[in-house]
């Protein structure tokens, strides 16, 4: 469907939901759109941080063409604009006024000027003015707006004196909504407020103010919110509100001569107060005396239903001492006798002072139905259980209150889940997910941590009990202490209805942090888990006690168990886990044979066990006995007492072993037939376990080995293909060695030290076969050794090895950091002291594995005497004083026999005299030459290229010689050297072209045929001579674009440095072909309308005979812009099609 088809008045209503400027823009689509936008009734102008004149210039010149008859908003948000003058502001609020504008908001930093003409005084259309921040003085005699309702007069709003305030608000008749405040120092002494149509007001006083009194008359109020800060003796007289309902009163300083108590008795809901009719009272206590004061409040209170003891969340850190000790009320309050009901302290620290009160009210407060405090153990040493002991025993007047006691959990969740909460909050708002299926939100907070999904109950009755239906649990507390989470998970876990739980994760590691969550606990949660028929169960918790329920060992459906941390003693005698397929005991702490037995006896289809003995000290021997076991992993640290174990897994696929017991054992392992891959890691010289672990496994086709020592004769390898052996042992020579005799088909070696080993003092000296093995003469095929280091050990192997691989395809030999066949290399690396240190291995500048590499503020010198980089395609070197010559770049470059991609960027190398860039397959070059320095000259020679960004600022004389580059199809040049000639006649084959450079650059007789889109930067005062020549020298040019270049732009921020712009035109003798023959697009950005430019910009439409489209952005710095716009507007043009569009 065409848009364009739609009436006026829904595409203005479509324009309303844009950005002002934004909508304003649609005015270049088409003839139809081009005033639309005109007719919008809410315009939004703002600018906050932004320096530029841009906008001043905008507002000048759309706000005047606005047609619509009545402006229903008008936004104003110049905040800092230098460029923006008070007499803009009046000259906009007056056309706002004549539009019969409804709502006005400016914001407007300026202090020594009224900015207000006097029409908005008696503005009868009027409803909603918003100020901020600003001077307002001189106010007319006559204020009458009779419509307005709402009146905010924000931050650092300044008033010449009182006066001028009550003048305003007088003329107010129907005012009902006030907000003011009051900034620092300000030059007021009192004010009044006196308006009887008023029902809401907020006033706030800054400190260090000037204040003596002020007065508030307002009988129709319904809400007021006080803020006095004002640290100033002062009086202030607050008449009585008899339809006031609700209060905010924060008085921050105890100096004032007639407290507002008296005023305000008729509220309904109150932030401190004492009244008759007061139901509801939230009380701060940051302050020593708020206990006084709260005894007051419950005296003068005889009505109250709920009290709140809270902390305001601005007043965290006033009072770190918060309330002292107090004495309790002589006679009991009359609302703790007949009618409270709720209390609720949030947070509750449970020190003695907090405690009495509690106490105080629950003894006396005959009808309280819940009592629910919200406890902070995080900023105080009362523990969590003492707490709780302290108010569940003491005495209740009510035999009806309930209890609560809840930890404030909602930190932890924002910060693991924040921003997908309040992502799920926003769709509900947009009423786009409730329409989804149960299922498939489940899905959705599946995604979720388990206690940001719950917290979504909170959304909507929709959502209260989906998280009931997760599948999946998780429970985790490591290292930061969550004394509330026994509770979170009691409250949540019995009501969880789904019917099979997927997974539930309990980790519970520190149990320093966990001493209130028992072995009971644990128990509970599992045996419910157990009868929701849960199959994967993950539970880590750092406690010596047996956790686990009998009903755990019967579980039908668990596939899955694994636990970390846990002792696994007293198994009962009846074990059956049918389904159970993977069981890992991961860093035991207390396991005896019998239960290990038991356990692994009742799992009759186990396929996956990995146990790790790693703080196991009391098991002397064990026996794994599994038919079904496919996949095992063993581990046993040092200093364990174990005598003997025992493995028959005939079904074993992969087996690991590390065994790093030091103690004398010994190992029965029976033969593993089917075993196809085996890894090994035996230490502390044991011949006896590497021995009895190797004679199972010698029909492995996959074979890690690390061993401190080397295993007996006899054992031969027939199906090893693939052997890594790691070489961190004294001994590892030897072994390999061995293996190599022992395996007559092996294919691939790998030789490596593994990540987590030390490496003992070095291999000993190697003891070549002899005969030369089997495998070496007739299978090896991959030969691959990572962490070379070239000792004379290692020379000799791979010399051997080498010399001797009659099949051998390939040997990759690599050294650190590059033997992980690194592709993309980044490194930023900027230390003062380190700047003419060369930080890079040898190994970089031969990695064949290395597509891009990237340096920054890195040293190059002292490069390797072979550098071969076959892989690189990109390369970018950012520095400051990284390359001492210009030889180590031509060394670098012309090893990189595929570089496409290449840029440099020098500052300031004062070492540099010259370089050369000689790269047949470039086809991107950006050459960035920054600062001043004595470089006498460069060379590019890349015939391949197709890009070219050449950015010259060094200004000292230097000479470049870059030859032609037939493929090149863009460029890009910057050039203020002094000798720039040999730049523009190297480039003559480009399509697209963005050039800032001298008339000088030009070389006479230099044609760009292929030239289409031309972009130049006019900062220079002989940029017109430039373009004369290109407009000759470019006879198929299609799109012209005149501008100043970003970077350039700086150079014109401050007013003693403004751009003049192009001094003179000298048009072309004879009109250039382009403007007979091609040109149909003509751009100019940062247009200041002076008058060369406009003879430049009337030459070219008066003769442009194809143009189809003009744009002219303009900055009426020099003159107005209606001068600008009939200049152009009357001008000839060539074109009968031709569109012009200013911006």
């Amino acid at each position: 469907m065409d848009i364009n088809g739609l009436p006026d008045d829904l595409l203005v209503k479509i324009l309303s939901f844009l950005p002002t400027k934004v909508a304003v823009s649609t005015c270049v689509l088409s003839k139809r759109w081009e005033f639309l936008w005109m007719w919008l009734p809410n315009l939004k102008f703002e600018c906050h941080w932004d320096p530029r004149p841009g906008l001043g210039d905008f507002i000048n010149k759309k706000l005047s063409l606005h047609r619509a008859p009545v402006i229903e908003t008008l936004r104003l948000h110049p905040t800092w604009n230098p460029h923006i003058k008070p007499e803009d502001i009046k000259r906009w609020i007056e056309i706002a006024v004549s539009r019969h504008v409804r709502e006005l908001e400016l914001d407007y930093y300026y202090m020594t000027e009224n900015l207000f003409p006097s029409s908005l005084f008696t503005c009868k259309s009027l409803v909603t003015l918003k100020l901020n921040p600003m001077t307002i003085k001189d106010v007319p005699s006559r204020v009458c707006l009779p419509s307005l309702k709402n009146l905010q007069l924000q931050t650092q709003l300044y008033f010449e004196d009182g006066k001028s305030l009550q003048q305003l608000l007088s003329g107010c008749p129907v005012l009902e909504d006030l907000s003011v405040q009051f900034p620092y120092n300000d030059n007021i002494r009192e004010f009044t407020i006196s308006i009887p149509s008023l029902q809401s007001l907020s006033v706030f006083l800054h400190m260090n103010g000037n204040l003596n009194r002020y007065e508030i008359d307002t009988p129709s109020l319904k809400y007021l919110k006080l803020v006095d800060w004002n640290n100033r003796e002062h009086y202030s007289l607050i008449k009585n509100m008899p339809k006031l309902r609700e209060a905010y009163v924060d008085v921050g300083y105890s100096n004032l001569k007639n407290l507002i108590i008296g005023s305000i008795t008729s509220v309904k809901r109150l932030r401190i107060c004492c009244s008759e009719e007061l139901e509801q009272l939230n009380l701060c206590v940051c302050r020593n005396n708020s206990l006084n004061l709260l005894g007051q409040l419950l005296k003068g209170s005889p009505n109250l239903r709920v009290l709140d003891i809270s902390i305001m969340k601005d007043h965290l850190g006033d009072e770190p001492n918060g309330i002292v000790c107090s004495n309790q009320p002589s006679s009991v309050p009359e609302c703790l006798l007949s009618s409270l009901q709720i209390l609720n302290w949030s947070p509750y620290f449970g020190r003695p002072q907090d405690r009495d009160i509690v106490v105080y009210i629950l003894k006396n407060a005959r009808h309280l139905k819940k009592a629910t405090f919200l406890a902070d153990t995080w900023d105080t040493v009362v523990p969590k259980l003492q707490m709780i002991k302290e108010l569940r025993l003491s005495p209740r007047a009510s035999s009806t209150c309930e209890l609560v006691f809840a930890e404030d959990l909602d930190h932890i969740e924002r910060l693991e889940g924040l921003d997908v909460f309040f992502c799920i909050k926003k769709y509900l708002d947009m009423d786009k997910i409730s329409g989804l299926h149960d299922d498939l939100l489940v899905k959705i907070l599946s995604f979720l941590p388990t206690e940001v999904a719950v917290s979504t109950c909170v959304l909507s009755k929709r959502w209260e009990f989906l998280w009931m239906w997760l599948p999946n649990l998780e429970f985790v507390s490591t290292i930061i202490p969550r004394p509330g989470l026994m509770e979170f998970i009691d409250r949540k876990l019995p009501i969880h209805r789904a019917p099979v739980i997927e997974r539930l994760c309990l980790h519970l590691i520190w149990k320093c942090w966990h001493s209130h969550i028992g072995p009971k606990d644990i128990k509970r949660w599992i045996e419910i888990a157990v009868s929701r028929y849960v199959r994967k169960l993950e539970i880590a918790y750092h406690l010596r006690k047996d956790i686990l329920p009998s009903s755990l060992f019967t579980c039908k459906s668990l596939v899955t168990f694994n636990l970390k941390w846990v002792a696994l003693i007293d198994v009962p005698s009846m074990v059956y886990l049918p389904s159970l397929k993977t069981l890992e005991l991961q860093t035991m702490s207390v396991v005896d044979e019998k239960s290990l037995q038991q356990i692994l006896s009742g799992c009759p289809v186990l396929q996956d066990l990995s146990v790790n003995f790693f703080y196991t000290d009391n098991l002397r021997e064990f026996t794994i006995t599994i038919p079904s076991l496919k996949s095992l992993s063993l581990f046993f640290p040092s200093n364990r007492n174990l005598n003997r174990y025992e493995i028959n897994t005939p079904s074993l696929k992969y087996w690991k072993l590390v065994d790093w017991n030091h103690g004398e054992h010994y190992s029965l392992i029976k033969i593993m037939p089917k075993l196809s891959e085996a890894y090994f890691d035996v230490g502390y010289s044991n011949l006896k376990i590497l021995n009895n672990a190797i004679g199972p496994v010698t029909s492995v086709k996959r074979l890690t080995i690390c061993s401190e020592v080397v295993y007996g004769d006899g054992f031969v390898f027939n199906h090893l293909e693939h052997l890594n052996l790691c070489v961190c042992k004294n001994n590892s020579s030897n072994l390999l060695g061995k293996l190599l005799k022992g395996s007559s088909n092996l294919r691939v070696l790998d030789i490596s030290i593994k990540k987590d080993h030390k490496v003992d003092n070095g291999m000993v000296s190697w003891n070549q076969p002899s005969p030369v093995p089997d495998c070496l003469l007739s299978s090896l095929q991959i030969f691959n050794w990572s962490g070379y280091l070239g000792s004379p050990q290692e020379r000799d192997i791979a010399v051997y090895i080498l010399k001797n691989a009659c099949h051998l395809k390939t040997a990759t030999i690599s050294s650190q950091p590059f033997s992980r066949h690194v592709r993309e290399l980044d490194i930023e690396y900027e230390y003062y002291y380190s700047k003419n240190e060369n930080i890079l291995p040898s190994s970089l500048f031969t990695c064949k594995s290395l597509v891009t590499l990237k340096l920054k503020f890195i040293t190059l010198k002292d490069l390797p005497s072979r550098v071969y980089l076959p892989s690189l395609k990109t390369f970018l070197l950012e520095t400051e004083s990284s390359l001492t010559n210009g030889k180590c770049l031509q060394q670098l470059l012309s090893n990189c026999p595929v570089l496409e991609d290449l840029s440099v960027e020098f500052s300031s190398i004062r070492t540099l005299r010259e370089f050369t860039i000689i790269v047949p397959s470039l086809q991107s070059l950006s050459l960035f030459l920054r600062g001043d320095w004595n470089l006498n000259r460069y060379e590019i020679d890349t015939p391949s290229l197709k890009y070219l960004k050449l950015v010259d600022w060094n200004k000292e004389g230097h000479y470049s010689l870059i030859k032609n580059m037939p493929m090149l199809r863009e460029a890009y040049v910057d050039n203020e050297s002094i000798n720039p000639k040999s730049v523009i006649g190297s480039i003559t084959s480009v399509k697209r072209l963005t050039i800032c450079c001298s008339e000088d650059s030009y070389v006479d007789g230099c044609v760009f045929k292929e030239l289409e889109q031309l972009n130049l930067c006019v900062c220079r005062e002989d940029s017109s001579h430039l373009l004369g020549k290109l407009l000759k020298g470019s006879p198929n040019l299609r799109e012209l674009d005149i501008s100043v270049m970003h970077a350039h732009m700086g150079d014109f921020d401050d007013v003693d440095n403004e751009r003049k712009g192009i001094v003179s035109w000298n048009q072309p003798s004879s009109v250039p072909e382009c403007l007979l023959s091609s040109l149909q697009i003509f751009n100019w950005s940062e247009y200041l309308g002076s008058p060369e430019e406009r003879d430049i910009a009337v030459y070219i439409l008066k003769n442009a005979c194809h143009l189809k489209k003009a744009t002219i952005i303009t900055q009426p710095c020099l003159f107005p812009t209606h001068y600008i716009l009939e200049e152009l507007e009357i001008s000839s043009r060539a074109s009968t099609t031709c569109q012009l569009v200013f911006h």
